[in-house]
């Protein structure tokens, strides 16, 4: 767990290296947050995540006047979920609005702006149905602060520089997914740097693979990250840290929730012969007993 101060908000623990020259991604899972306060406010219970929400609203053509570019991959991205998915103009910003609190897992694979100078203009984007109109498709910082998420346990903004922002002396980075920890959603992954299409959707995909076998939300990123990293069809060349390290966890303490059913069935069989033990010896010692 890492609360980092000042610059070092801007700083991947992931890819600082141990004495072998191993990343520390290889021996930990890294989770960072802004503040023990917050930490004590918002510590993590169970992890298993269950109605999850994807919304991919650059996945399909655009409006010929948008600005914003097509994300082709943010559509496998989106359809690895198992849940409500959204693509293109049904990827709405009232969509958003109106759903979000109902689910435990939000998933937004789209555009977001980070304004350093005015924070209250950064925003994520949603569909631009209206593109001529900014409130209509655009989500701002204040907008956000203003949701209600205290029944979501992860919110993944898997957008260039949602997690980056105003760096205040104190605070930290009041960024997106600062307005979400506000909204009441204890943790989110976002993404400090503009980050390959490719390389993200394939880490987006391997993260709800894990998390849907009740996997703790930081070891599901960190195998995830080495999925990608050791999959010998990624290229050298796309396995440098731009590729894999812009993904951050901001969130509190979690138990992992590992499977080993072969040890539960071990630890029964065990119990139940030691009864069986136990009660043998109980007949034999009062069977003479009876007897006399």
């Amino acid at each position: 767990m890492i609360i980092p101060d000042g610059g070092l908000n801007y700083i991947p623990f992931e890819v600082l290296t141990d004495e072998h020259g191993d990343n520390l991604l290889k021996r930990f899972t890294v989770t960072y947050n802004y503040s023990c306060s917050i930490l004590q406010n918002g510590a993590s219970g169970s992890s298993k995540l269950l109605n999850t929400i994807g919304m991919a609203p650059f996945a399909n053509r655009l409006p010929s006047a948008n600005i914003l570019s097509p994300l082709p991959a943010s559509k496998a991205e989106i359809e690895a979920i198992n849940g409500i998915r959204l693509f293109g103009e049904n990827a709405s910003k009232q969509q958003f609005i109106a759903n979000a609190h109902n689910f435990n897992i939000i998933h937004l694979a789209t555009h977001a702006v980070a304004d350093d100078r005015d924070p209250n203009r950064s925003f994520i984007a949603f569909y631009p149905a209206k593109p001529d109109s900014a409130m209509a498709y655009k989500l701002f910082l204040p907008e956000i602060y203003n949701l209600k998420l205290d029944k979501t346990r992860l919110v993944v903004l898997s957008a260039c520089e949602s997690g980056i922002g105003e760096l205040i002396k104190g605070e930290g980075l009041i960024s997106l997914s600062r307005a979400f920890s506000y909204a009441g959603c204890d943790n989110i992954i976002t993404s400090m740097w503009k980050a390959d299409d490719a390389s993200t959707a394939y880490i987006s995909e391997r993260l709800h693979f894990y998390l849907q076998k009740g996997n703790s939300i930081a070891w599901s990123l960190r195998q995830a990250r080495l999925d990608y990293l050791n999959d010998d069809h990624v290229a050298a060349t796309q396995k440098l840290p731009g590729y894999w390290a812009h993904f951050r966890l901001i969130g509190g303490f979690e138990a992992e929730h590992e499977s080993y059913p072969w040890l539960i069935y071990l630890i029964v069989v065990s119990l139940a012969a030691l009864l069986i033990i136990k009660n043998r010896s109980v007949i034999r010692n009062w069977i003479p007993l009876r007897m006399k």
